[in-house]
């Protein structure tokens, strides 16, 4: 956990000390996020006890923060837990995962998303009378996810000097998380609401009447 967390400040800092004297234009999709949000998933899991226990689906909640350094590249960390089940089994899972997602179209709204980091999973019957001793439990390990985003800023006037905003942020991304013995994965489709704080007007490029204006 403390590497995780020094890794992430490393990333956060080194990147906006080398780029502090770049000025960009004014965006919605800038400076520290915090969001949160609901997620529908399919997984499956393969077992060396029971094979594979088929398709499980549920939902997930997630909770992100972190910041765009610039207007290509942001690194953040992300905290998820969620569930499923099918006839046979249920589970859940839960991760820690420091993220870093890229902006590499001229729309400054979509984004590729990639996190690495730890999570746990514990499977069990969802007919209790069924257990077998030799029956899965659960497994715990690296956590690896990928995938796309897209922010809509319903307030946003994309003509304006103005930075950072409120957003829906619709995506799609996949997990993983190899064990010895069980491996899961799944598919994540779900929708967070995300708030932009912006850059301070030192890192924007502004019209002389706005940017030397104090905020």
């Amino acid at each position: 956990m403390r590497r995780l967390l020094f890794a992430f400040a490393l990333l956060v800092v080194a990147p906006t000390s080398a780029s502090a004297q770049d000025l960009l234009r004014p965006a919605a999709r800038q400076g520290y996020y915090l969001g949160g949000g609901i997620r529908q998933a399919a997984m499956f899991t393969d077992t060396d006890a029971a094979g594979n226990l088929g398709f499980m689906m549920g939902g997930a909640f997630a909770l992100r923060a972190g910041q765009m350094v610039d207007d290509l590249i942001g690194f953040g960390l992300a905290i998820t837990s969620g569930g499923g089940s099918n006839d046979d089994w249920t589970g859940g899972y839960g991760g820690l995962l420091l993220e870093v997602q890229l902006t590499p179209l001229s729309t400054d709204d979509f984004a590729i998303r990639g996190g690495v980091g730890i999570g746990g999973l514990f499977i069990g019957r969802a007919d209790e009378s069924m257990e077998r001793e030799d029956d899965p439990s659960g497994t715990a390990g690296s956590l690896y996810t990928l995938g796309v985003s897209y922010d809509l800023f319903p307030f946003y006037d994309k003509g304006s000097s103005d930075t950072g905003g409120f957003a829906f942020t619709g995506f799609l991304e996949g997990m993983l998380l190899p064990g010895g013995s069980v491996t899961t994965g799944g598919v994540l489709l779900g929708l967070e609401i995300t708030y932009w704080f912006g850059f301070q007007k030192n890192r924007l490029e502004l019209p002389n009447a706005e940017a030397f204006v104090e905020d």
